[in-house]
């Protein structure tokens, strides 16, 4: 019996190689490939994957955006350098993280959303248009909310994991 036979066997899914997409994937399972795929421009990403990363990335980005902006705001409002100075410090080692994290997510959003164009039947290069501003935002959503086209197969590797 094959591993694949035995994962469906036990019930649980047969794993998809890195390359193919996976419809319908569940929050676990899109972070976990977007983190091994952490560079990796070959291959296909289903929209579920594409979004649930998109979630993600977005509300911590929003999160710490605000509670750098709460902290700033309070320490407009100290009464006391004490105050002051505790939620300036907090809001800049916050806004540091925040900008590293931001840096550090570059490469694999880009090449999240390289394999998601990809999956579209898209060539990856369009994914450059999202450092032109205003334009980027756009081509994201409509881009990412594309169904999947058959033609998109051409993308995956002629090898199986």
């Amino acid at each position: 019996m094959s591993t694949t036979e035995l994962g469906s066997a036990v019930g649980s899914k047969p794993e998809v190689a890195a390359d193919r997409p996976v419809p319908g994937a569940n929050l676990s399972t899109a972070l976990a490939r977007y983190f091994r795929g952490y560079a990796r421009f070959t291959g296909r990403a289903s929209r579920s994957e594409f979004w649930w990363v998109v979630l993600v990335v977005e509300t911590a980005r929003l999160g710490t955006a605000i509670a750098v902006e709460s902290l700033l705001a309070a320490s407009a409002r100290a009464v006391d350098a004490q105050e002051y100075l505790t939620s300036l410090t907090l809001a800049s080692v916050l806004a540091l993280l925040l900008a590293v994290g931001i840096l550090a997510l570059v490469v694999p959003t880009l090449a999240l959303f390289w394999r998601r164009l990809h999956d579209a039947d898209h060539p990856g290069p369009i994914a450059l248009l999202t450092l032109v501003p205003l334009l980027g935002g756009f081509v994201v959503i409509f881009i990412g909310l594309r169904r999947s086209s058959p033609a998109g197969r051409r993308f995956d590797s002629t090898t199986t994991a």
